[in-house]
């Protein structure tokens, strides 16, 4: 009985000894957006799809693009998210709630994604101007279109996104 007892003991804290890191995704799509149009939401959810049947593969890291390069409240709350790793499905909820742009809108949106609330609410009080600049110099320099643009590994998809593009990209080589 003694040995059962170490045995179920010894398996107990084999089962939380650390685990080994995840190894890093093989890839980055960076998609950049102005996320007040359907382009964009059709672009997410296709993205959202792919990370869900092939986790791990890629990060996915979401950019603004407004199109008069200048910050909107939109902009703000997905560069918020960003800083908490939940800027896409953050832009996916903008998108999808397109007459809800208030402050208290996007806390909403982040307390739905259980993000915490006080981080968010500072990440979405502080000046995002530089991080949006940013955003929007790196899609002028690989000269994309405002609405929706998908890069994959650094080269920009010229093909609609799809999830058989991506697959075919990022799953078949």
């Amino acid at each position: 009985m003694i040995r059962a007892l170490l045995i179920g003991v010894s398996l107990a804290l084999a089962s939380q000894a650390p685990q080994a890191p995840a190894a890093p995704p093989a890839h980055v799509i960076a998609v950049y957006a102005d996320l007040d149009t359907a382009a964009a939401l059709r672009a997410f959810v296709v993205l959202r799809a792919f990370s869900e049947k092939h986790p791990g593969v890629a990060a996915i890291d979401v950019h603004v693009n407004p199109p008069d390069g200048r910050p909107r409240a939109v902009d703000r709350a997905a560069v918020a998210a960003r800083g908490l790793k939940a800027a896409l499905p953050m832009a996916e909820l903008i998108a999808i709630n397109q007459g809800q742009r208030t402050d208290d809108d996007f806390v909403t949106m982040a307390r739905q994604l259980r993000l915490e609330q006080d981080r968010f609410r500072a990440a979405l009080a502080a000046d995002v101007d530089a991080a949006v600049a940013e955003d929007v110099a790196a899609a002028a320099a690989l000269k994309l279109p405002r609405d929706v643009a998908v890069v994959i590994d650094g080269e920009p998809l010229r093909a609609p996104v799809t999830l058989a593009e991506l697959e075919k990209r990022l799953i078949e080589p």
